[in-house]
């Protein structure tokens, strides 16, 4: 049994197919570690314990009784795991065959997330289709700017219809955790300060005044936190031949700070697009600063990355000079993310990809 510190108690009653006993068991992580695992018994399983609030939990069957790691497989096999909303309740997770098809009853906030689930799952069917084509299509077609065009709007499209489903969930759950918890998904992911605070209104008061509420409400108006208008601030990283570059030695330009990785796809879907603005206003100039928060250890990747994409301007891998991490001082949580400043330093922008970068651009270097 699970017993942690104090707060609200919950009760976990779990029934699966009944030829499952010892040593197949399941494993109940929260809080990004394993709180418990349970041993089968003729398919039936209990947690007992407390929780300090509300939280996305996972449970994850293992037939052979091995005791899982400190923290959750980041792609359990398929058929292993179930997610749901721990909560102080009785929550009965019942079926006939695999975890991943269990009914979960007992939990409001779980039924508040398997709505969500469902109303977004319009999304996941368009990122579903947009990966296979990626996959069926030939490494040297990935390459040309037609199809990263095309996979830059695609991804756009998909990223504007996810957001605006999150909203609509938001706004018809005001007093729902499940909202809190899509609020901080969408602020890691999208970095909109504008939105964040105006959904944060959008809350229930009781659930404005939660200490997460009040710290996402922080985060978002912090004074140090890059926004429009206020100061870029400065940093000294090193380019692949270990030569150090700086903010500062791009004053008088304008700049598009964009933050991404090797191994993010879809900040490399918006290379053709950004290799397009770059030709248009860079005698008028407009630079690009490409900042990698790939590891040092990822160092070979990020360079054959640059070298098979050949993304306009100068290319920086954060994790080089210790202590002078662009990521931290601009607050990322996320990529892909972009900052544009301004000749004098000041951010013009953030997060523009497409037309609304090439809008921007127009407006300040016409």
């Amino acid at each position: 049994m699970a017993c942690a510190q104090a707060g609200s108690a919950y009760q976990i009653q779990g029934r699966l197919n009944a030829r499952l006993s010892a040593p197949a068991s399941v494993s109940l992580f929260y809080g990004d570690s394993i709180a418990s695992t349970a041993i089968l018994d003729r398919g039936r399983f209990a947690f007992a314990g407390t929780v300090s609030r509300p939280q996305k939990a996972l449970l994850i069957f293992n037939p052979k009784g091995r005791r899982p790691g400190p923290n959750p497989p980041p792609y359990p096999a398929r058929g292993t795991a179930q997610g749901f909303y721990l909560e102080a309740a009785t929550i009965t997770v019942a079926s006939p065959d695999s975890l991943s098809t269990a009914t979960i009853t007992g939990s409001p906030l779980t039924d508040d997330w398997l709505a969500l689930q469902a109303a977004l799952a319009p999304v996941k069917k368009l990122v579903d289709a947009m990966e296979q084509e990626f996959d069926r299509t030939a490494s040297e077609k990935r390459r040309l700017p037609e199809f990263q065009q095309r996979r830059a709007a695609q991804q756009a499209a998909i990223s504007a219809a996810r957001v605006q489903t999150q909203a609509a969930f938001i706004r018809t759950h005001r007093n729902s955790p499940v909202s809190l918890d899509q609020l901080t998904l969408m602020s890691n992911t999208r970095g909109d300060r504008d939105s964040v605070v105006a959904l944060l209104r959008a809350l229930s008061p009781q659930l404005q005044l939660s200490g997460p509420a009040r710290a996402l409400a922080g985060k978002a108006a912090g004074s140090d936190a890059p926004r429009v208008g206020s100061l870029a601030p400065e940093f000294v990283l090193a380019d692949p031949a270990g030569r150090l570059v700086s903010l500062a030695d791009y004053a008088g330009k304008t700049v598009l700070l964009e933050f991404g990785a090797s191994w993010c796809t879809d900040c490399r879907a918006h290379n053709a697009a950004r290799a397009k603005a770059y030709a248009a206003f860079q005698k008028k100039g407009f630079d690009i600063i490409n900042v990698s928060i790939d590891m040092p250890e990822e160092r070979d990747k990020w360079a054959r990355a640059v070298a098979a994409d050949h993304p306009p301007g100068v290319h920086l891998l954060d994790s080089a000079n210790p202590g002078q991490q662009a990521w931290a001082r601009y607050h990322l949580e996320g990529v892909p993310q972009n900052f544009l400043v301004g000749p004098s330093g000041i951010i013009q922008g953030v997060n523009l990809y497409g037309d609304a970068l090439l809008a921007a651009l127009q407006r300040l270097l016409r």
